[in-house]
């Protein structure tokens, strides 16, 4: 009788352990998950920058990422040689992406970042026309204003934007 009360004690000792070693190895996954959900350092982007009208790719295109909820979260990357970008360990959430390329218009789009996911976003920039300042100038008043706006937010981008506009505009435009 007393082997029986011995064996079975032994019996459910071994089940106990068994069974809080079992509960601690899952308590220690549910927290490593947790954590991991919780630093948000899950989330990817990725795609190309083409050219608007020809569908090619553009290389070296710079592309600068600022999340929207803390400015100074912000990140520069720049694309390959077949036009290819990708950032990954992105904090999930809404990020405002501007890409530049000297001899094209800068983009500016926000893109939404998700946990454990992979966005494919693609870019296509439109080439920077000469012709359309040009117009612009030749236009009258109605063109005026469209080029001292088109002045005042060339002073945001890029430097060959600002030398082409002074050349086909040579004198100094005053915004009123």
């Amino acid at each position: 009788m007393k082997i029986r009360y011995v064996v079975s004690f032994f019996v459910i000792c071994f089940l106990f352990v068994s069974l809080s070693t079992l509960l601690v190895n899952a308590y220690e996954m549910s927290l490593s998950f947790i954590a991991s959900t919780q630093s948000g350092v899950a989330a990817a982007v990725k795609g190309y920058v083409k050219d608007a009208r020809t569908g090619e790719i553009i290389p070296k295109a710079k592309i600068v990422m600022v999340y929207s909820k803390s400015e100074s979260v912000r990140y520069t990357l720049e694309t390959d040689k077949k036009g290819y970008y990708y950032k990954s360990g992105l904090t999930p959430g809404y990020y405002r992406f501007t890409i530049e390329k000297e001899g094209f218009l800068p983009t500016e789009i926000t893109v939404r970042a998700r946990l454990a996911d992979t966005v494919q976003q693609d870019f296509e920039l439109q080439v920077l026309e000469i012709d359309t300042v040009a117009e612009a100038a030749k236009a009258g008043q109605k063109g005026m204003k469209l080029l001292r706006s088109f002045l005042r937010e060339s002073q945001k981008m890029p430097r060959i934007l600002r030398s082409i506009s002074s050349e086909v505009y040579p004198k100094r435009i005053t915004a009123r």
